[in-house]
């Protein structure tokens, strides 16, 4: 057995599926070559940097990659990754496979190429990470709201109307944006742009994302949401805002109720938006919900103090969009 740590290269992606299907089996999450392309190199963000355990020079044993993307604070953006995709060959595991890559491709990222790492490990995985120096960044609460009129249905009932595709009214959504980041500037927010609307949510292979908003209903803001069951929760989950004022907010987050109810939801979901407390959202029902609250953690490797301010209760505005699975 000759093992070696390599950089992945587009002509290993067959093989890396296939590490996939071996190290998942039935439990679901492999992904197709067009999920891994859309994702990892088609990132406006920026390619995943990812590694690759090789045994001799065909055997792919191991794989790990980290995901790019983009923060910006008072008009200063920041390189950051998230921990994501991860798999070992069953007959391989036990060996640290799973932390020499990450290791390794923490030291070949280095200060110049990025500041931070972050992810949202389960309780099982997050030993692990905190082993190899990662710091817990606190609990993200996810705030639900009970749609009665779902319950009378019994499935989703998707709007086409809704459906995202590529066409976007650019100039439109960039003033939105300029105006959302104008209200919200002492905040970490992910760095918005038409080019990350469109690969988040209208190329992404085999998952349908909707939005709504920007409209004579509720002009000055809008909102990009996916369809989920979890458990026997009918679920609308808004994964992205963008508002240029609170009213705007408020007048989209009171017309979602009526949203969910069409499309059979029973319950709309949402992390925290920036400048709206706790209260705010109580104010359309919202209510935190404790087990779905998400356990972030972070990674230093530049030296910008914007690391020791990474609270997601203070300034730090997570989305959905930014720390759901996809």
């Amino acid at each position: 057995m000759s093992l070696s740590i390599v950089p992945f290269r587009e002509e290993h992606l067959e093989r890396v599926v296939e590490l996939f299907l071996l190290s998942l089996g039935d439990e679901g999450g492999v992904p197709t070559p067009e999920y891994w392309t859309w994702k990892h190199l088609d990132n406006p963000f920026g390619a995943s940097p990812t590694l690759l355990m090789m045994d001799g020079e065909k055997r792919v044993v191991g794989i790990r990659a980290f995901m790019a993307w983009k923060w910006v604070q008072g008009g200063r953006e920041y390189q950051a990754y998230r921990c994501v995709d991860t798999a070992t060959h069953p007959d391989y595991r036990g060996k640290g496979i799973f932390k020499q890559l990450t290791l390794d491709l923490l030291h070949r990222l280095g200060p110049e190429r990025a500041q931070f790492i972050f992810n949202t490990p389960n309780e099982m995985s997050k030993p692990g990470y905190l082993k190899m120096g990662w710091e817990e960044a606190g609990k993200v609460p996810l705030y639900l709201r009970p749609v009665v009129a779902g319950l009378m249905d019994a499935d989703f009932r998707p709007n086409p109307a809704h459906a995202v595709d590529r066409s976007l009214d650019e100039q439109k959504l960039s003033r939105l944006i300029h105006d959302f980041y104008r209200l919200t500037d002492g905040f970490l927010s992910t760095v918005y742009t038409p080019e990350y609307f469109r690969w988040r949510y209208a190329d992404i292979p085999d998952l349908t994302y909707y939005r709504y908003g920007m409209n004579e209903g509720v002009p000055g803001a809008l909102c990009y949401y996916r369809l989920k069951l979890t458990g026997k929760i009918r679920e609308l989950r808004i994964t992205d805002l963008l508002y240029r004022d609170t009213d705007q907010l408020h007048r989209l987050l009171s017309q979602l109720g009526g949203v969910a109810s069409d499309v059979g939801a029973t319950a709309i979901s949402v992390l925290r938006p920036a400048g709206l407390g706790g209260g705010g959202l109580l104010r359309h029902g919202f209510l935190p919900f404790p087990p779905r609250a998400l356990s972030l953690t972070k990674r230093r490797i530049g030296t910008d103090p914007i690391y020791d301010n990474l609270n997601p209760d203070a300034s730090w505005n997570l989305s959905s969009g930014a720390v759901e699975l996809f």
